[in-house]
């Protein structure tokens, strides 16, 4: 009587423990299924809502509530997104209406200075709102890109390009201004290939900006050196001058947008202040690094580092 009660007991137990087990695997399954579909979400790998059957009350309260907040989520994405397209378009018009003017001045300018009875000064004038048209035009189109990086609407197109045979060809692109202005050109450039994979015509923009701004501000130097080398997996551009430089407690803040140092408001040196901060974007865009160094007088040396293609 007394074995056969134990063993009932024992069975009652092993069934209660069998119930216990398979209900905690079915929770812990339960469980997974929903971190995986909650990754999902924060990852934005997925906007669907989380189907999961369960006995639990509380985990159905949860899954209402997230499933509530995924649907506020698609919701906020929608709008978003429709509001970039209308910020995308007001910006194109913003950019036409500006151009169209500055345009048709141009290319009245342009008959103006081309006819024969307009000479002296009033050549000189016309040739001035011809500078001044394009200089404005110029900064339009450097304001736009910069916004169309920031949002992440400018298309960049990788290819191997070999820093060398670049870095040659901007030097030379700008010698004639540099020795114009009096300086010395010191090219570090081996005759090897130092390949990278990035956008040719964002490197090209990014070298012009940093060539222009050794003319522009560190011309009391009058030293250009353009350096190119490699470090382990890691390939180098350097731009150097010996002028006045930036000082320390605004070297952090050279990338800024509008920033520009004093001497702009001579206009001389007058820049849109947004060169160093389209050069700084694009390179991130490539998944470069751009680094600054300042000694004024001495060195400042604008450092630009790019994957090394292996």
């Amino acid at each position: 009587m007394i074995i056969t009660l134990l063993s009932l007991i024992i069975i009652v137990l092993f069934v209660l423990f069998l119930r216990f087990y398979w209900k905690y695997k079915s929770q812990t399954s339960q469980l997974i299924k929903l971190k995986t579909s909650l990754s999902d979400i924060m990852e934005y790998k997925s906007n669907n809502k989380i189907l999961l059957y369960t006995e639990e009350k509380a985990v159905r309260q949860l899954l209402v509530e997230i499933n509530h907040l995924q649907e506020q989520k698609t919701a906020a994405e929608v709008k978003l997104n429709e509001q970039e397209e209308s910020s995308k378009k007001m910006l194109a018009n913003i950019s036409h209406d500006l151009k169209t003017p500055l345009t048709v001045i141009l290319g009245y300018s342009e008959l103006l200075r081309n006819t024969q009875d307009i000479r002296g000064e009033a050549r000189e004038k016309i040739l001035k709102i011809e500078k001044n048209a394009k200089d404005v035009l110029e900064v339009i189109d450097i304001f736009f890109d910069l916004m169309k990086l920031e949002s992440g609407d400018f298309p960049l197109k990788n290819e191997i390009v070999d820093l060398s045979e670049l870095c040659r060809e901007e030097i030379i692109n700008y010698y004639d201004v540099l020795q114009a202005e009096g300086f010395q050109v010191i090219p570090d450039i081996p005759e090897r290939q130092v390949l990278v994979l990035a956008d040719i015509s964002a490197l090209k923009r990014i070298l012009a900006n940093l060539i222009q701004n050794v003319i522009r501000y560190g011309a009391e130097g009058k030293y250009l050196k353009l350096s190119v080398y490699e470090e382990s997996n890691e390939c180098f551009i350097e731009v150097m001058d010996k002028g006045k430089g930036i000082i320390e407690d605004k070297q952090d803040k050279i990338f800024e947008r509008l920033f520009t140092l004093e001497d702009s408001r001579n206009k001389k040196y007058q820049g849109s202040g947004l060169g160093l901060t389209i050069t700084k974007r694009l390179i991130e865009s490539m998944n470069g690094t751009i680094k600054l160094r300042s000694k004024p007088y001495e060195e400042t040396v604008f450092t630009v580092g790019l994957k090394k293609l292996n």
